[in-house]
């Protein structure tokens, strides 16, 4: 069996993604704020007051704390490698057939949300679109559907033999 052809993509989701990622942090925290108030009994003046602040506050920090640079997931023809950006010092390398390649979670056709894993790291949630990756759209779906040859070589970050 031969494997998919090598392809790589940027995993950024979008803006709508991350409008969605921003908007479900700052729901939990004013849930929070507003769970908070009523425990302590506070009146509903005091209530929409501080979620008018908080809100807000909540927001800027939660789209802050999602900025951070897009992925690059790449199949080189035997393995995957996922380029997680500044929040890992190395590339992280998923193993073929070790169950650590990337599993669809949601296929939209021009929009995906995949988990990747590699060995001895968490799980990450990747949001790959098809603008910004046109050219290697085509490539990249039947990569992530492809079943991995049994002899495809494994790596696992270590040095080579």
């Amino acid at each position: 069996m031969r494997a998919a052809p090598p392809v790589s993509v940027r995993c950024d989701g979008g803006p709508v993604w991350r409008a969605a990622q921003t908007a479900t942090l700052a729901l939990a925290g004013a849930t929070t704020i507003y769970w908070a108030l009523q425990w302590a009994q506070t009146t509903p003046g005091v209530v929409l007051l501080a979620l008018a602040v908080g809100l807000p506050l909540i927001a800027v920090l939660c789209r802050r704390a999602l900025s951070q640079p897009d992925q690059r997931l790449t199949w080189d023809g035997q393995r995957w490698e996922l380029d997680s950006g500044w929040d890992q010092p190395a590339t992280a390398v998923l193993a073929p057939g070790s169950g650590c390649a990337p599993a669809v979670i949601v296929d939209l056709g021009h929009w995906m949300l995949l988990t990747v894993a590699a060995a001895g790291s968490q799980q990450r949630w990747c949001a790959v679109r098809h603008h910004g990756n046109e050219a290697a759209w085509g490539l990249f779906r039947v990569a992530v559907y492809a079943r991995v040859p049994a002899n495809a070589r494994v790596r696992t970050g270590a040095a080579p033999e």
